[in-house]
């Protein structure tokens, strides 16, 4: 597992160049939806034999 901090402007050393399922949401702690989230993803990725990648956010993105 790889853990990367993003700020933006994103620079040009954070580029994925290979097909990924991306899970993006505010996971604030890991209840049965968000378990039902990451595993969908996950099932995705390997159906498709890509990479999985998990963002989320330090504070909730309407604040």
């Amino acid at each position: 597992m790889q853990i990367s901090r993003l700020h933006y402007p994103l620079s040009d050393a954070f580029k994925v160049s290979h097909p990924t399922v991306v899970a993006m949401g505010f996971f604030d702690g890991f209840h049965k939806g968000h378990q039902a989230v990451l595993q969908r993803a996950k099932d995705e990725a390997q159906k498709r034999g890509v990479q999985l990648a998990v963002l989320t956010y330090d504070h909730h993105p309407a604040i």
